[in-house]
């Protein structure tokens, strides 16, 4: 959103924490399960890797990839925390990274389909078949 201009949009205030010292204010969010450090890889990095601005974030085109895997129906949105990087992690596995970057809408129609296989189902809001 940032980098289409994007100026305002609503959001929750979940808690204030504005009082707290960085390492505490990241602790909180860690043990709440608010802060996801990692990096474009997918590989954990340490929290002071994260940019101070957010236009400093590198983009996961794997994240990107689950965003329109679930715009498109793939799976459902939930309100698992960072539930993207969870399905992210899960197309790593299954689309080469040199399909993702040369043939992104071929990288795209395999992820639907990947993302509906009973492999998939412990990831929040899959939405394939349970069959048996």
């Amino acid at each position: 959103m940032h980098l289409e201009g994007v100026e305002m949009v609503l959001i929750s205030i979940l808690a204030r924490l504005d009082h707290l010292p960085k390492k505490r204010f990241l602790a909180f969010m860690d043990a709440h399960n608010w802060l996801h450090p990692y990096d474009e890889e997918g590989r954990p990095c340490s929290w002071k890797d994260i940019p101070s601005h957010v236009g400093g974030l590198i983009d996961d085109p794997y994240r990107s990839l689950a965003g329109d895997v679930r715009e498109a129906g793939g799976f459902a949105k939930t309100p698992t925390p960072y539930s993207e990087f969870l399905w992210a992690d899960y197309f790593r596995d299954h689309i080469r990274k040199r399909m993702l970057k040369e043939k992104y809408p071929k990288a795209l129609e395999r992820a639907l389909v990947v993302a509906r296989a009973r492999d998939a189902r412990h990831l929040p809001g899959w939405a394939g078949r349970s069959g048996e």
